[in-house]
């Protein structure tokens, strides 16, 4: 995507959003003190790299009970992103003819 219009539009047009917000039920977040979701939730796995081009792993957690994964590459300038690439693919389970040699990630 580029620009903020468009990802403003991304961000709004998820599967399952109506104009009241997301048709599905709310998924709770425990914490210090529970509270109701209705978008993603976004699991930071892993940030590498320094400087301005750090390169992140988070696991998506969707309403709907799919999980997805990313990827983003950012380049950060004035304590900003100021570009990044992001790459999404679903969880699944490993084929059966390589399951022998996978673990899955957590």
């Amino acid at each position: 995507m580029r620009g903020v219009d468009n990802f403003r539009a991304i961000l709004s047009g998820y599967p399952g959003r109506g104009p009241g917000g997301f048709n599905s039920e709310p998924v709770l977040v425990a914490g210090e003190e529970p509270h109701y979701v209705m978008t993603p939730t976004f699991n930071l796995v892993r940030v590498q790299g320094s400087g301005d081009r750090p390169v992140f792993v988070a696991k998506l957690h969707y309403p709907d009970g799919s999980t997805w994964w990313m990827i983003g590459f950012c380049l950060i300038q004035d304590d900003k992103i100021a570009r990044q690439t992001a790459y999404f693919a679903p969880e699944y389970p490993a084929p059966e003819w390589r399951v022998q040699w996978v673990e899955p990630m957590e």
